[in-house]
């Protein structure tokens, strides 16, 4: 692997933030720490330890402007939405959704016998040319993604194409998303070409490292968010102990953000036709 690889610009534990009926999430983009990470608009880890009953769920809200893209670590998500898609996705699945010019879903979890609900949501931006296509909904769960296997090394591909031809989905993108849910064994290695590519890694099992700004090497935890520096072409991650990690990068959108809750557009004007076109009915029927 070149020498040119890029580090750890910026890193983050995320601040909590309340969602849905009461689930506090762990959210690392779309902070006072890290706003966005182009592409990236967003990025939620929600998680409930042993939950007993019925658990809070995400129950019928707009979006427009951008795409959402779950991962599930444990327990299930279902969804509905109102162009009249119903489904489940289980540990290691992803649901993918393109907002688009609107949609109103819902996000409801459960869980089965002891196991913990824990779940990553993004938010990829769609340029302004795309803001008002047709909404979309794609249900992957984990049979569907393709798992490459390198030295101590499990990887899935959720997006892109890995540097050894693996391919995941959506491949048609503007911004390019390249999404992996990678397993690094005892002394493992990961390695792969991100050249005009910016992102970020999120540990979410065991320690990894990295190289920091500095030039050495520096170990991450479970929690641990690691914007990537924008200069460097490849990424290289080891773990001595072992440990799971989700690496996800894409190509900057060269063009004005705005957010407003849960609509994302180019000027503040379009958030605000956003609120009347969801206030008017004009996302469809109501779910």
């Amino acid at each position: 692997m070149t020498s040119n690889l890029k580090h750890a610009a910026k890193t983050s534990r995320g601040h909590y933030v309340q969602e849905g009926e009461g689930i506090m999430v762990h959210r690392y983009i779309g902070t006072p720490d890290i706003d966005v990470i182009n592409p990236f608009l967003m990025l939620d880890w929600f998680k409930v330890e042993s939950p007993k009953g019925s658990i809070p769920g995400f129950p019928p809200h707009p979006h427009r402007g951008f795409e959402t893209i779950t991962l599930m670590l444990s327990g299930f998500m279902g969804h509905r939405d109102n162009i009249g898609n119903t489904a489940e996705v289980g540990p290691g699945g992803v649901q993918w959704m393109k907002a688009a010019g609107g949609i109103i879903h819902s996000e409801m979890p459960r869980v089965e016998g002891d196991d913990d609900l824990s779940g990553l949501q993004f938010w990829l931006n769609l340029p302004a040319s795309q803001k008002s296509d047709q909404p979309e909904y794609t249900n992957l769960d984990i049979s569907k993604l393709e798992v490459e296997k390198r030295e101590k090394t499990n990887l899935r591909v959720i997006a892109g194409e890995t540097s050894q031809g693996t391919k995941g989905h959506f491949l048609d993108r503007e911004t390019r998303p390249f999404i992996l849910d990678v397993e690094l064994l005892s002394g493992g290695t990961f390695a792969e070409p991100l050249e005009g590519r910016q992102g970020f890694i999120l540990v979410v099992e065991g320690t990894v490292s990295i190289l920091d700004a500095d030039g050495t090497t520096a170990l991450y935890g479970e929690g641990s968010l690691i914007e990537l520096s924008k200069a460097g072409d490849a990424v290289e991650v080891h773990s001595d102990t072992g440990g799971r990690f989700v690496l996800a990068t894409g190509h900057a959108l060269d063009e004005p953000i705005a957010k407003g809750g849960p609509f994302v557009m180019n000027t503040k004007s379009e958030i605000y036709h956003a609120f009347q076109d969801y206030s008017a009915g004009k996302f469809g029927p109501a779910l």
